[in-house]
């Protein structure tokens, strides 16, 4: 489980920096919600 939650928490880091290549300066907050939820997902 350790390890799930450390690759999980890895591939979070890279979504979010490709997600701010892809919006910029703008962050939507559905976006946001979307990682957390993946996030989410990922730890159940």
């Amino acid at each position: 489980m350790g390890e799930n939650t450390g690759g999980g928490f890895l591939e979070l880091a890279g979504w979010q920096q490709r997600s701010k290549v892809a919006a910029g300066p703008v962050r939507p907050p559905s976006l946001f919600l979307l990682t957390i939820y993946i996030f989410i997902i990922k730890n159940y």
